[in-house]
């Protein structure tokens, strides 16, 4: 029997999600890319759960950061995740970025993001 190829990343589509990441995939091996979203994620990120529902959120500066969420950030996480994520201002608070709300393990499946095998490549 064939090996199956290592393509690098783990499947989550069974999870009940929201459209943005019904298709998402996670990396299973450190990356350049992974370890600077991991980055962003320590900086602007954070992740919890409210009234059930796991919640991922990365925003930054409303001006200050647009350009770089844009240019930077959304492409890495089509790249990293497979997911489109929806940029938006949340000028209440005075912010530019994006939140994913799902009724499964969101969370839980960013949380195993940052467990991964971090030896060297």
């Amino acid at each position: 029997m064939e090996k199956p190829q290592d393509t690098g990343q783990v499947h989550v589509s069974h999870l009940k999600a929201n459209k943005n990441i019904e298709n998402m995939h996670v990396p299973i091996k450190m990356t350049d890319l992974l370890a600077e979203e991991t980055g962003w994620h320590l900086g602007d990120g954070s992740m919890n759960w409210y009234n059930g529902k796991g919640l991922y959120q990365l925003r930054g500066h409303l001006v200050d950061d647009r350009s770089h969420y844009e240019k930077v950030i959304k492409p890495a996480f089509k790249e990293l995740y497979g997911i489109d994520v929806n940029l938006r201002e949340m000028k209440s608070t005075g912010v530019f970025g994006f939140q994913i709300w799902s009724d499964e393990s969101m969370v839980g499946v960013l949380s195993y993001d940052r467990a991964i095998d971090k030896s060297p490549r």
